[in-house]
């Protein structure tokens, strides 16, 4: 990507400026990359790494998936989905773009393979796996559900009407005064 080798890749400054040039030009919706504790393959860790540090700084999307590590190393690297994709209907073609990489000829058993236990795991025939960087925003917190479902709460509000909007705070406050 960018025209950057990966072997080894190598990310400075600079670089992580221009992929963030570049998600501030493309304004993704989604963004997918490497799983973030992928040791296994020290430029799917930097490029994960990397993604995340310029997402942050272009101000893009918080929607950030990582995708399966290295095909049989997701227990010893900690990759536990908290989504799955179904792809039985792209599954055909997914396997012949993996035949046209003809110095990882082994990919199309790993993936035939991974997919199919993804599916058996979400009840498709065949899946992907992601983990999500950070919970979806706004109105996640405990707090907020706190306030949203009326009940006291004992802490100082300055920060609600910031976070969840003045009427949030109005509807906060007669709660609690109501509550006595």
């Amino acid at each position: 990507m960018l025209g950057y080798s990966d072997g080894p890749l190598r990310m400075t400054p600079e670089r992580i400026d221009m992929l963030a040039r570049e998600m501030a030009d493309f304004k993704p919706d989604v963004i997918l990359t490497h799983w973030k504790d992928e040791l296994t393959y020290p430029t799917h860790w930097l490029t994960s790494r990397s993604v995340v540090e310029a997402a942050q700084m272009a101000q893009v999307s918080w929607d950030i998936q990582f995708f399966e590590p290295t095909i049989g190393t997701a227990t010893r690297v900690g990759f536990v989905p908290d989504h799955y994709v179904d792809i039985t209907e792209a599954f055909d073609r997914k396997i012949e773009a993996l035949k046209t990489l003809p110095t990882q000829p082994w990919l199309v058993g790993y993936y035939s393979t991974c997919n199919r236990w993804r599916g058996l795991e979400c009840g498709k025939q065949y899946a992907e796996a992601f983990v999500r960087w950070a919970p979806k925003r706004p109105y996640t917190s405990y707090w907020f559900l706190r306030h949203r479902e009326g009940l006291r709460c004992n802490h100082t509000c300055l920060g609600v009407a910031g976070r969840h909007g003045n009427r949030a705070l109005q509807n906060h406050s007669t709660r609690v005064k109501a509550q006595g």
